[in-house]
């Protein structure tokens, strides 16, 4: 892997653009952060989940595939179709959007390559009571995909 195409870079890059484009109203737990959730009644969780170098020719041009996940939560008992409106904020946030990449170890100043991303897919994961369809807690997944490259391949 390039050093432009860091997993750091590529990270810090996607939760920059959606700590800027995601609606503060809902609590974002972030990699690493550890949050007790019994106070929340909506809350939504982002990974950068993987990053993995698409097979290419020796000198050619340097892409890394990303895919990122946001899992969204809505307690039961809140507004019905809550969990959807989130889910459709999170895949507005990230439709096909094209996000500058910058390292952020050093300046961030310059745009060292960019992370194009596909349309997002969406899964439910909602879970209900055992031995019952009453709903413990309404979980949806939006899976976005796209992929890295440097600045000298935009050229």
């Amino acid at each position: 892997m390039t050093e432009v195409l860091s997993q750091e870079a590529i990270a810090a890059s996607l939760l920059s653009f959606w700590k800027s484009r995601f609606d503060g109203s809902v609590t974002t737990i972030y990699p690493g952060m550890k949050v007790d959730t019994t106070s929340l009644s909506e809350w939504v969780e982002i990974w950068v989940d993987s990053w993995s170098r698409r097979p290419q020719r020796l000198g050619g041009i340097p892409y890394l595939d990303v895919t990122a996940t946001v899992h969204c939560f809505v307690k039961s008992g809140q507004e019905s179709g809550r969990i959807q409106a989130i889910t459709d904020s999170v895949r507005t946030v990230f439709a096909q959007e094209s996000i500058p990449l910058k390292d952020y170890s050093e300046s961030a100043v310059p745009t060292i390559g960019l992370i194009r991303l596909k349309e997002p897919e969406t899964r439910n994961l909602t879970r209900h009571q055992t031995g019952s369809l009453q709903i413990v807690l309404h979980h949806t997944a939006v899976i976005v995909r796209g992929a890295a490259q440097a600045e000298t391949a935009l050229n």
